[in-house]
């Protein structure tokens, strides 16, 4: 089997060539290699005609709904996360998928929201850019001993730490602990302990729900119910704002060492 990755952000391309024996159908000869992007001279430095022809007629096309305002942001809310990995729009994007799915709590992965969302108006097309994946949003129910198991998969068996952005909840981890067992504490919104024999309601979008990015827990999800897309969600819950929005580091997750 040929397999290829092409890098990404457009860093490479694949080139490969296929040939097809007419009679059968069958591939009698395959071949692929990597091209990369990055050399000051070489294909793809100039926009093909007809290719480029095509972009402006879909972007003139799509031009009345990317250009349409939703919103206004009061300040800016951006993906950057402190020492302890939270971020305001972490805040803000879990806070609407909890809303929206009338859950206890709800987690997004850090990777998921890929733009911030600058002060002042907020267009269609911004948010696009936030949340440009079409996940559909899914809430399902789960233990707290399973939301325990869950948060310490953020540094298990990784390379890197990969920290969830969380609403409805808080939580202490400790970065001396053993890397399967370095959540201290967690919280729910009232202040109290989360109880392991609770099930508790969690909204996540469709990509961790299938235990993206080696968060397996989420696959022993029960009662599960699919909702909007997370953009028709995120979209809604700006317009039903009477007020601009904002969103803040509130705390919601704490780093001990």
């Amino acid at each position: 089997i040929l397999l290829t990755q092409a890098f990404w952000s457009g860093t490479a391309y694949d080139d490969i060539d296929i040939t097809l024996d007419p009679a059968s159908g069958d591939i009698i000869e395959k071949s692929a290699s990597i091209v990369t992007t990055w050399a000051d001279a070489g294909p793809g430095l100039s926009p093909d005609p007809d290719i480029a022809l095509m972009v402006e007629k879909a972007n003139l096309a799509v031009k009345p709904l990317v250009s349409r305002k939703v919103g206004t942001a009061a300040v800016d809310i951006s993906r950057w996360q402190n020492e302890a990995g939270e971020s305001s729009l972490g805040n803000f994007i879990t806070d609407n998928q909890r809303t929206t799915m009338r859950a206890d709590f709800s987690f997004a992965g850090p990777s998921g929201n890929r733009e911030n969302i600058y002060s002042g108006d907020i267009l269609w097309g911004n948010l696009l850019s936030v949340k440009p994946f079409g996940n559909d949003l899914v809430a399902m129910t789960l233990t707290g001993e399973q939301i325990i198991r869950l948060l310490n998969q953020q540094w298990a068996d990784r390379e890197y730490d990969v920290i969830l952005q969380v609403s409805g909840l808080s939580y202490t981890w400790d970065a001396n602990l053993p890397l399967d067992d370095r959540i201290v504490e967690v919280r729910d919104a009232m202040g109290c302990p989360l109880d392991l024999k609770t099930s508790y309601r969690v909204a996540i979008d469709s990509y961790l729900a299938s235990g993206g990015s080696d968060f397996s827990v989420f696959e022993e999800g029960i009662d599960r119910v699919v909702g909007p897309t997370d953009i028709d969600a995120l979209v809604a819950y700006i317009e039903n704002k009477v007020k601009p929005i904002e969103a803040h580091i509130e705390g919601r997750i704490k780093r001990l060492n």
